[in-house]
């Protein structure tokens, strides 16, 4: 599987919702103050770490704390 199939699973509502994208990126960089904004997160797999944001095409905007939201009544299943 590929890294957003991991970090997809980490999302409790977002994961399968076809108004959800992902934007991933590597970063090789401990110093880095990326982690420091609301809206982006941090995946960690082994040595390497990732910082991604989910964007919702149904809000139109970037979901800070994605993994923690509960219920999402714009969602749809692919």
């Amino acid at each position: 599987m590929g890294i957003t199939a991991d970090i997809r699973k980490e999302l409790t509502v977002c994961h399968d919702c076809v108004n959800c994208k992902l934007v991933v990126w590597l970063s090789d960089d401990d110093s880095d103050k990326i982690a420091d904004r609301s809206d982006i997160s941090t995946y960690r797999i082994n040595d390497e770490k990732y910082h991604y944001a989910v964007h919702c095409s149904w809000l139109k905007q970037k979901m800070p704390v994605a993994e923690k939201i509960l219920k999402c009544e714009g969602k749809k299943q692919q």
